[in-house]
């Protein structure tokens, strides 16, 4: 029999490149690039491709996010769940920055760890895992136990707003699984988190300010609503709201001097100022925030001091459609 030329190498070579394709624009594994032809040895030194994890890599043009980094550490680790921050960007909520830790489920003992995973030796109940582009990651609801259980309460709270939100979960769903895994480390921090979780927070450094007040002992103010005048046309937008006191934080200008016509007291303060820091000759924009709201709200009943004015009267509550002051104003959701 003749044997076969080299035109019928390239042949058969072309035959497995079209059955095994391999998606450089991904991530992929240098073994499967190489077995399908798709690339040599050679071609991942050539500095046109980024090396992700040991084995795994992906063009170097294409732009290195969590989520890609993530599709690219379960190349690694197949059969592993997603889990941690590195789920919550898999659900489009992509807060950390590209280099975090990627966080993997694996039921198998005696894997080798890599830079940049976290390995975690759990079995997941069925209801707790979904499937994201063919990856499969913790489910919203244990990606915001997992979430609530390690990190910092006021991070968590920001991350679980962005979260729930974006997914549409219920906060029940994640107390209600809390309660299945009562006892597992870290659960007692589940339920100090979800007191403060709200996800209708429009981003999460509006999350953050309101988590600022909170953690200076202001009440729990309802997020996002519209504030109304006594004929329906909008006043102006409030981030944050206590309507018991009629006191309301805007993020944009213009709304002060409209909603004291209606008997609210708002004050206008940028998204980002809980993120900065004071100095010793000025407070941080935060702790001048939540003085303000308390001391605005103190004004409705203010310690008794002899010879003082007498206090003001409680404002009725709100009515059930969010009608204040026998229909001066009105609260509606944003």
């Amino acid at each position: 029999m003749p044997k076969a030329g080299p035109r019928a190498h390239r042949n058969r070579r072309l035959i497995r490149v079209v059955k095994n394709p391999v998606d450089l624009r991904r991530p992929f594994r240098h073994v499967d690039a190489i077995a399908c032809g798709a690339l040599t040895r050679h071609d991942l030194v050539d500095g046109s491709y980024r090396l992700l994890f040991d084995g795994v890599s992906v063009r170097v043009e294409v732009t290195i996010t969590m989520a890609l980094r993530t599709a690219g550490a379960v190349l690694a680790y197949p059969g592993a769940v997603v889990g941690g921050l590195a789920a919550a960007a898999m659900w489009d909520v992509d807060v950390a920055p590209s280099d975090t830790t990627v966080d993997l489920h694996v039921a198998a003992s005696g894997l080798r760890t890599r830079p940049g995973v976290r390995l975690h030796r759990s079995c997941l109940d069925e209801d707790e895992i979904g499937l994201v582009d063919g990856v499969r990651v913790t489910t919203p609801a244990r990606t915001a136990l997992d979430l609530a259980r390690s990190l910092a309460r006021d991070e968590a709270v920001a991350v679980l707003d962005a979260l729930l939100g974006a997914t549409g979960t219920d906060p029940t769903l994640v107390r209600a699984m809390a309660g299945r895994h009562r006892g597992d480390r870290g659960m007692d921090a589940v339920g100090p988190v979800l007191a403060w979780v709200d996800p209708r927070s429009p981003s999460p450094a509006a999350s953050r300010l309101r988590v600022g007040l909170l953690a200076r002992g202001l009440a729990v103010p309802v997020v996002a609503q519209r504030l109304l005048d006594g004929e329906g046309r909008a006043v102006g937008d409030l981030a944050l709201a206590w309507p018991a006191v009629r006191v309301g934080v805007a993020h944009t200008a213009g709304v002060r001097r409209a909603a004291a016509a209606v008997g609210w007291e708002v004050f206008e303060v940028r998204g980002d100022a809980a993120g900065e820091w004071g100095t010793r000759r000025r407070a941080a924009p935060i702790d001048e925030l939540a003085r303000w709201v308390e001391r605005v709200a103190d004004r409705w009943d203010p310690a008794p001091r002899v010879g003082g004015r007498n206090p003001l009267r409680l404002p009725p509550p709100p009515g059930p459609d969010g009608e204040c002051d026998g229909g001066l104003s009105r609260l509606v959701p944003a």
